[in-house]
């Protein structure tokens, strides 16, 4: 299990890719908290992975508004403790560090260069490999 005892938190979890992102990081031993606008659905993923073996939680999350994102990220680390040291992209990207504060916040994010602005801004924060 590559991921175990590792604590993630994706956005947009509830259904499609992020779900299935969420039941992968599960499979490899992480704890998942799925963050999504729609929380009875994000509860209802979260419930699925817990019933294949896995751990997982919900949260209530708008990633276009700092303050509930604050609060998921809390929500997060009360359950689960330090956050892997992660970047994650949807309208924003945040770069949330291992203790759950948020390091930084791209608002500028634009789809066809995501993955690559996301991989060298991890670098250059210091977030290891994985």
């Amino acid at each position: 299990m590559r991921l175990k005892d590792k604590v993630a938190l994706i956005t947009g979890a509830a259904s499609g890719i992020g779900k299935e992102i969420a039941e992968a990081y599960a499979a490899e031993g992480a704890k998942v908290c799925i963050a999504d606008l729609k929380l009875d659905a994000g509860q209802a993923a979260a419930d699925g992975i817990v019933k294949a073996g896995g751990t997982a939680m919900a949260v209530e999350m708008d990633v276009t508004d700092e303050a509930a994102v604050n609060a998921g990220v809390a929500a997060m680390v009360d359950a689960y403790g330090a956050l892997m040291g992660v970047g994650f992209a949807n309208r924003w990207t945040y770069y949330i560090g291992a203790d759950g504060t948020i390091l930084k916040i791209d608002k500028q994010t634009k789809p066809a260069t995501a993955g690559k602005d996301l991989t060298r801004t991890m670098e250059e924060l210091g977030f290891p490999k994985i």
